[in-house]
């Protein structure tokens, strides 16, 4: 589980024509990155129901908000629609946004997560790139099994603290805590301070959240991009 924030990153990669755009696959995916607030409807049409307010920034580092695009539909009036994963309750929202509020930005990289087998694994265009064993959600706060994506990248004040480096968020919160430590539940991907070294890699102590080595969200920091797909497996 995580809380508070401070500065953050902000990865900016070159922006793709809606012509171009596609569901993800095993290699690549897109981001909708919002440059002008809008609303989120249940379908590909402007009268639809309104499903959530889409804003153009991250709440914690305000860096511009990216969300993982999941499906396209371009209706014969023209405009091109983005279904896109929200970063709202519960788990799995969904909403499609019209593509001239956002810029598709394409997107290599992917992080699966296996929760039984307590791994994490960092791909760049369908290929496994860094392996590690990790800490996951203690049995009676597991960490949620689903399709989720990361919602903005944090870097903490103290690098030795608890959290590590960086903090990951994601599109997903805790089914069984509501609040936790000032947060609303918000899961993660993060580092390990000194004091979260009592679960070893590779148990289930968390509330949660994904613990992986420092040198891996370091690494992750430099080239993970908001909106990109994490799926976490049983």
């Amino acid at each position: 589980m995580i809380s508070g924030a401070v500065t953050a990153v902000a990865l900016i990669a070159a922006a793709a024509s809606p012509s171009q755009v596609t569901p993800p696959t095993a290699e690549h995916s897109y981001a909708a990155r919002i440059v002008e607030a809008t609303v989120a409807r249940s379908q590909p049409r402007g009268d639809a129901q309104a499903v959530a307010r889409v804003r153009t920034s991250a709440p914690w580092n305000h860096a511009p908000m990216q969300l993982l695009i999941d499906d396209v539909s371009r209706p014969p009036t023209g405009e091109v629609w983005y279904r896109v994963l929200l970063a709202k309750k519960p788990n799995g929202s969904y909403g499609w946004i019209e593509s001239d509020y956002a810029q598709a930005v394409r997107n290599r990289w992917r992080i699966s997560i296996d929760r039984s087998q307590r791994r994490m694994t960092i791909l760049k265009d369908g290929r496994a790139v860094r392996r590690t064993s990790a800490v996951v959600g203690a049995k009676g706060t597991p960490t949620p099994l689903g399709e989720f994506a990361i919602r903005e990248a944090v870097k903490q004040p103290n690098a030795g603290g608890f959290s590590g480096p960086w903090i990951f968020h994601l599109n997903a919160n805790s089914q069984k805590l509501k609040s936790f430590d000032g947060g609303d539940g918000t899961i993660g991907i993060h580092g390990r301070g000194a004091s979260a070294m009592g679960d070893p890699l590779g148990s289930a102590g968390s509330h949660g959240c994904v613990r992986v080595p420092n040198r891996l969200v370091s690494y992750m920091a430099s080239r993970i991009i908001a909106g990109t797909p994490v799926p976490i497996k049983r």
